[in-house]
């Protein structure tokens, strides 16, 4: 018996923020996040302007992709700065590094998932989908 996927869309626009300095990966996520009505990306390609983007729009901010492969800062630091902040959206890790000890220290450091490079783009997207519905109960915005 398959399983499908709920396609049903989400009930109010969920603001994502996409931070990640390679820009095909943020076109292709943000091509991909546009698809889907109830969805805004946001992009950033720096750190800096990740921390302004919240700091300037912190109700807006339904889920961060955050890939650690950033040239300009450290990720794992970043995400244990916003929850250190009381950030409280989802953040789902994008990294290159897969092992087991490198995906502890991404949820240890506040990730609410990891996600391994190189990842497919539908598998992303459900996973955004489950961490959205996971909130649902829970005001859209809330950082």
């Amino acid at each position: 018996m398959a399983i499908q996927a709920d396609t049903s869309p989400m009930p109010t626009k969920r603001f994502i923020l996409i931070i990640a300095d390679d820009l095909a990966l943020r076109q292709a996520l943000v091509e991909h996040l546009s698809e889907n009505e109830a969805c805004k990306p946001v992009e950033v390609g720096t750190l800096a302007d990740a921390l302004h983007y919240l700091e300037q729009q912190p109700a807006r901010t339904d889920l961060v992709l955050l890939d650690l492969g950033l040239s300009g800062g450290d990720g794992l630091a970043f995400c244990a700065l916003l929850r250190r902040q009381g950030h409280e959206m989802p953040i789902i890790m994008l990294a290159g590094a897969s092992s087991e000890a490198d995906i502890a220290r991404g949820l240890q450091n506040g990730a609410s998932d990891y996600v391994c490079k190189p990842f497919r783009i539908a598998d992303l997207g459900v996973r955004i989908r489950a961490r959205l519905c996971a909130g649902a109960n829970a005001t859209p915005g809330r950082t």
